[in-house]
C-alpha cells in the first residue's frame, strides 16, 4: 500500500480535509461571573481538542473594571496567576476588548479536560469564547 493511503485507498490528507470541512467556529462558552469571582467558564470535552480563535471581554455596566482569564490544560482546578493569560487587565467603562490569541489567527489549542477560568473585580464583565472542537480520531 502506498505511503499515506488507508485500506480503502483514500489518501490521509483527503480524509483529514473532509473531516475539517465539518468544523464550524462557534460560541464555546459565555459567562458573567459575579463580583470578584473567577469561575470555570469552559472545559474541553473528553476525546476532543478545542481551538480558541477569539475571546471577547465586555464591560456591561458603564464603569471601569479589571478582569482575569486563566488556562490550565492540567485541569488543576484553579484560577491562579501561574496559569494567567490576562491578570487584572483593565477595561474602561462600556469597553469590549476582542482578543485574538495568535497573530496568524490559528488559535490556541486546549487539550481534553483543559479549563478556562475568567472573572472581574466588578462582576460586570461578560466573557465570550469562540472557536471549534475537534473529535480525536481513534
Amino acid at each position: 500500500m502506498p505511503v499515506g493511503m488507508h485500506a480503502g485507498g483514500a489518501a490521509k490528507d483527503t480524509i483529514t480535509t473532509i473531516q475539517r470541512m465539518g468544523w464550524a467556529k462557534k460560541l464555546l462558552a459565555q459567562a458573567s461571573p459575579g463580583v470578584g469571582a473567577y469561575d470555570l467558564i469552559y472545559t474541553c470535552p473528553a476525546r476532543f481538542t478545542a481551538t480558541i480563535t477569539s475571546i471577547f471581554a465586555c464591560e456591561t455596566n458603564a464603569q471601569p473594571a479589571t478582569f482575569r482569564i486563566t488556562h490550565s490544560d492540567s485541569g488543576s482546578g484553579s484560577a491562579s496567576s501561574t496559569e494567567a493569560l490576562f491578570w487584572n487587565n483593565p477595561l474602561i467603562a462600556s469597553q469590549t476588548l476582542v482578543i485574538i490569541p495568535s497573530p496568524d489567527s490559528s488559535g490556541v489549542t486546549i487539550q481534553p479536560g483543559g479549563k478556562i477560568y475568567a472573572g472581574s473585580n466588578t462582576g460586570d464583565v461578560t466573557f465570550s469564547i469562540y472557536g471549534y472542537e475537534e473529535s480525536e480520531i481513534a
